[in-house]
């Protein structure tokens, strides 16, 4: 997969499928990979999120927002930071070991997530700090 690929977060499902080539020719836009077991639920997040980081170093996490709009800033372990704006039926693949974190743009998200059971990491940037800041080449 080329760097552009790896590099996007998110993906907006209608601009995806009218990319699509035909019927019965999917449009891979990207590869989503887990190390072991998987929760799959929804969420809705208010203000609480707000300040709030993860990391799951268990796999890929695969978020899909159902309702609202929202921008997630992503810090690679390699220190790469980027920002983008996601909102209802924008697709996000925050990369296996990339702190996230959300600043709502609406009074509620509501997310449908598949997640890493194992490996996750929250903290928050005003009582905490990001475990592995101090090792920004950790190798996850």
């Amino acid at each position: 997969m080329d760097q552009s690929v790896q590099d996007e977060v998110v993906f907006s499902v209608g601009a995806q499928i009218k990319r699509t080539p035909g019927m019965g020719r999917p449009n891979i836009f990207a590869g989503f990979a887990l190390a072991g077991p998987a929760m799959i639920g929804v969420m809705r997040a208010g203000d609480a999120v707000a300040g709030r980081w993860e990391r799951h170093d268990g796999g890929d996490e695969l978020l899909v927002l159902m309702a609202g709009r929202c921008t997630v800033t992503v810090r690679r372990s390699d220190g790469r930071q980027t920002v983008h704006d996601a909102g209802h039926g924008d697709v996000l693949l925050i990369p296996k070991g990339a702190a996230h974190s959300f600043a709502l743009q609406t009074p509620e998200v509501q997310v449908l997530f598949v997640t890493p059971r194992e490996g996750n990491t929250t903290w928050s940037d005003t009582t905490d700090s990001d475990p592995l800041a101090a090792q920004p080449n950790s190798g996850i």
